[in-house]
């Protein structure tokens, strides 16, 4: 899902049920509106969380690699 608000792009990798310290999403630093993306549409990414003791909902990420499914 795209945030206009935040500027970024937010990753579910998990049902929002299942119990996740992050709830299930984060939000990728380095993919703009611009990266063709559409809701709903996989993607493989690859990075790390900025900050791993976050509690957070939906931390930020910093993508490494990223490359959309199709």
């Amino acid at each position: 899902m795209y945030s206009a608000a935040r500027n970024a792009w937010r990753l579910r990798y998990a049902p929002a049920e299942v119990e996740d310290p992050y709830g299930g999403s984060v939000t990728l630093l380095g993919i703009d509106a611009s990266a063709g993306l559409r809701q709903g549409q996989q993607a493989r990414v690859e990075g790390r969380l900025k900050d791993p003791s976050s509690s957070e909902p939906s931390p930020p990420y910093q993508v490494s690699q990223f490359r959309p499914l199709p």
